[in-house]
């Protein structure tokens, strides 16, 4: 693509509104691809209220090993499946900067909700 942005950007080439077409087509799915997992992170996967029971004294465990809650279990399989998909269909100039900032967006949403559990 990179071979294409300097040719239009001269603004020659038969070709040039097909690929700014397509490059407006390329920034529109991303943001629709991001939006979706950023909707999912923070209403589906990071809000487990059933599993989340504050008033416990008790520490989660499993056969007496402590064990995280399964809320971070699953937005560390959703953001390890989700940076294997992006890898592997995306060219890493797109790739990298989406993982990026839904990483950043689900981080800090995990930090506030347990900053503020007593």
């Amino acid at each position: 693509m990179e071979f294409y942005d300097g040719r239009v950007a001269r603004g020659g080439g038969p070709f040039k509104k097909t690929i700014v077409e397509f490059d407006d087509l390329l920034v529109a799915l991303s943001n629709q691809i991001e939006s979706l997992h950023h909707l999912t992170l923070n209403t589906l996967v990071l809000h487990d209220g059933p599993s989340q029971d504050w008033t416990e004294t008790r520490a989660a465990s499993e056969g007496g090993r402590r064990r995280i809650s399964a809320a971070v279990q699953f937005w560390a399989f959703h953001v390890r499946g989700l940076r294997a998909d992006l890898y592997n269909w995306l060219p890493p100039g797109v790739a990298q900067p989406m993982l990026g900032r839904l990483f950043n967006d689900s981080l800090a949403v995990l930090t506030v909700r347990y900053c503020q559990v007593k």
